[in-house]
């Protein structure tokens, strides 16, 4: 599961800036806002993670003014400590994309610690797709990464002759669920 190509290693990811900006794209446009928050882990290289790519794409694309950023751990506690930052503001954002679906349901806790309601007072999309998005609430919109297709073609890298190196990405899948407001 790499962001991008590792010099001399056959390597397989998910297509993270296509992905984000699927799920910034739609809450901009089918959800009318202004513009998107983002919670990104900490530890994530602005250069090569896809997901603040994207991010930033749908922001450019739209013509809008980039959100608010916040850099937390890639933890349900990290995502609880940003959501807390960025909901207190005055400036709170109406959206909020997330780099994992951890951060996410830390997200959710600040908000209905601090009587934000989800989705009618904000909207949150996340990464990953696991299976933890489908059994909060409210159930969340994410951009769910193909593990199994890219399980497969690691294994398949394994076995396969010892070629060149490659990078494969993988396209991903934005799932619609009710944290966005649809």
């Amino acid at each position: 599961d790499s962001a991008s190509a590792f010099p001399g290693y056959s390597t397989v990811g998910p297509a993270a800036a296509a992905g984000a900006a699927a799920a910034v794209e739609h809450l901009l446009t089918a959800h009318q806002h202004p513009c998107v928050a983002l919670v990104i882990g900490d530890t994530a290289d602005a250069v090569t993670d896809g997901r603040e790519a994207g991010w930033m794409q749908a922001h450019a694309l739209n013509q809008r003014s980039l959100g608010l950023v916040d850099r937390t751990a890639f933890t349900r506690e990290g995502g609880d400590a940003a959501g807390l930052r960025l909901l207190r503001r005055t400036d709170r954002p109406t959206a909020v994309m997330t780099s994992s679906d951890l951060q996410a349901i830390g997200l959710l806790r600040a908000a209905h610690e601090l009587g934000i309601r989800v989705p009618t007072d904000l909207a949150i999309a996340s990464f990953d797709g696991t299976e933890e998005t489908r059994y909060c609430w409210p159930t969340l919109t994410t951009s769910r990464q193909p593990t199994e297709a890219m399980a497969e073609a690691a294994v398949q890298a394994l076995l396969g002759p010892a070629d060149q190196p490659t990078h494969q990405m993988f396209p991903m899948e934005l799932v619609i669920r009710d944290s966005c407001g649809c």
